[in-house]
């Protein structure tokens, strides 16, 4: 189910209110009889800069991302769902995206922020309820985090978040930028040389998206599919290091990629875009 309001610049009113957004959009999971897979993406894309997201928190499993594609701001909220047993879960992605002749941006001010991402919140409680999902919910949002930035990057061995555990040195991996750790669907590690260059992604996907990211790879690339091969790791054909994990309370497998911006590059499909600025 999709949602979406819009707001075009006012016409002979004297006064430009700016283009802009938002688009709610709630799955189920995992995804049921897609027609043309091969085609779609299962889920709403979390669109992120090339800098680790943050994670919701507050009882909530979810995550908080922006992206500026130089033309517009986004920012985008998913939070997922633990149903009852034996009811599925059910994923609720919030999109928002304001262009930039407004003079600010979704993430200036912790209100706004906040106030986008309590539109992901309220919709899940909203959705837990009329679908019977039965899932326990987090805690009314007093602030919403902000995505790691540039400037916030430490040794990586001094991580203590996403990066924590990721053996590397060298003047390839002298720098981290990691988030938190906490319940989110979605988690990335990014490693960059001495200047601020990216050099690594070290991407961690639960639910729906290592589902989606398994149909990107298998159904879209022509990889093997580990879930028929037996296979635990590997590397995919964009030259991806891959692996996955297994998850309690029979939750699905846990997917995990290592990875170069040209690696994404020649992995990404044709409607995706390359959000790697530095």
């Amino acid at each position: 189910m999709t949602c979406g309001i819009s707001r075009e610049p006012g016409e002979n009113t004297g006064k430009d209110v700016g283009e802009g957004s938002v688009t709610v959009t709630v799955n189920g999971v995992p995804t049921l009889g897609l027609e043309d897979r091969r085609y779609k993406r299962l889920y709403p894309e979390l669109r992120t800069a090339s800098l680790p997201p943050a994670p919701l928190g507050q009882g909530w499993t979810g995550v908080f991302a922006t992206s500026d594609s130089g033309t517009d701001t986004e920012a985008t909220t998913t939070v997922l769902l633990d149903c009852a047993p034996d009811r599925g879960d059910l994923l609720v992605t919030v999109a928002v995206d304001v262009g930039t002749n407004r003079g600010d941006t979704p993430i200036d001010t912790p209100e706004r922020r906040t106030a986008f991402a309590h539109i992901a919140t309220e919709t899940a409680a909203n959705a837990s309820r009329r679908y019977g999902c039965d899932a326990e919910l987090g805690e009314p949002l007093k602030a919403t985090p902000l995505p790691v930035n540039e400037d916030e990057y430490v040794a990586p061995a001094d991580t203590e978040g996403t990066c924590a555990g990721i053996a590397a040195r060298g003047k390839t991996a002298a720098r981290a930028w990691e988030s938190e750790r906490g319940t989110a669907p979605y988690e990335t590690c990014v490693l960059g040389d001495t200047r601020g260059d990216t050099t690594y992604l070290a991407t961690a996907h639960y639910g729906p998206y290592a589902e989606g990211a398994l149909h990107d790879y298998v159904e879209w690339a022509g990889d093997p599919d580990p879930t028929e091969t037996g296979q635990r790791s590997g590397v995919l054909r964009n030259g991806s290091y891959w692996t996955m994990a297994d998850c309690p309370a029979d939750a699905a497998p846990a997917f995990y990629t290592f990875s170069t911006p040209r690696d994404e590059e020649k992995g990404r499909r044709p409607t995706g875009r390359t959000r790697w600025r530095r």
